[in-house]
């Protein structure tokens, strides 16, 4: 009973602490401003500026790649 409760313990902090260093969005990634075609223009893009939100997007100057 001991070893399921540590082990219970344990992978809680594992959960909770990966949680906590994983961030959604980095720095260059781009997101859907609008609705579209994928490569008509880059006015249905914004680029993400702060790790982690999407606060403070810009618009992107050019559309994205495939990749």
């Amino acid at each position: 009973m001991k070893q399921t409760k540590l082990f219970f313990l344990f992978t809680a902090f594992c959960l909770f602490w990966l949680n906590t260093s994983l961030s959604g969005q980095a720095v260059g990634d781009y997101g859907s401003a609008a609705s579209g075609n994928w490569g008509t223009d880059g006015t249905n893009w914004i680029v993400c500026v702060t790790d982690g939100t999407w606060d403070g997007a810009t618009p992107a100057s050019t559309v994205p790649t495939t990749n």
